[in-house]
């Protein structure tokens, strides 16, 4: 079974730190309780396989330390020529101490079943009134796809 790997990435200006979070492990190395065999390079590919992953972003207002977390979710099996299944869900973990959120503002679905890849782009809108004061705005983004060959990248970011 794969070990969960994180990738914390502080964008100062913006207030925001994104945490690309790698989680699951593929069906087929669930089943052999081991890492998956590396193929033949001649193969052109990896064995096939299903894997869960996500990737989250998440929000800090710099004055006040108040958090927010967004996740997306890709799950897609694969056979190295093509996506057999595919399917993705944004999720929003939580939002605390003051942030509101406002809703999915932005969807766009990248790839297909029977096409080479599978994953998502999703934006949200996060609020933190402060009365008295002008309201704080953010608009955090997460892209993430799973390839044909079981790779799996994504990238945060947010204004």
């Amino acid at each position: 079974m794969s070990s969960l790997k994180r990738f914390l990435r502080p964008v100062a200006a913006l207030g925001l730190v994104v945490s690309l979070a790698l989680a699951g492990a593929s069906a087929s190395s669930a089943a052999g309780g081991g890492p998956e065999p590396t193929p033949p390079i001649e193969d052109g590919g990896v064995y096939p396989g299903c894997a869960h992953r996500s990737a989250d972003v998440a929000g800090v207002e710099t004055w006040s330390g108040n958090w927010y977390r967004l996740r997306l979710h890709v799950q897609w099996c694969w056979n190295g020529m093509s996506v057999t299944s595919c399917s993705r869900w944004p999720e929003l973990v939580y939002a605390q101490r003051g942030w509101e959120f406002q809703g999915w503002i932005g969807w766009r679905e990248i790839g297909r079943a029977g096409g080479i890849s599978c994953g998502a782009w999703v934006q949200a809108h996060m609020k933190h009134p402060r009365p008295g004061y002008y309201d704080l705005h953010h608009y955090p983004w997460i892209e993430a796809v799973g390839q044909r060959d079981g790779y799996f990248g994504a990238n945060a970011g947010g204004n």
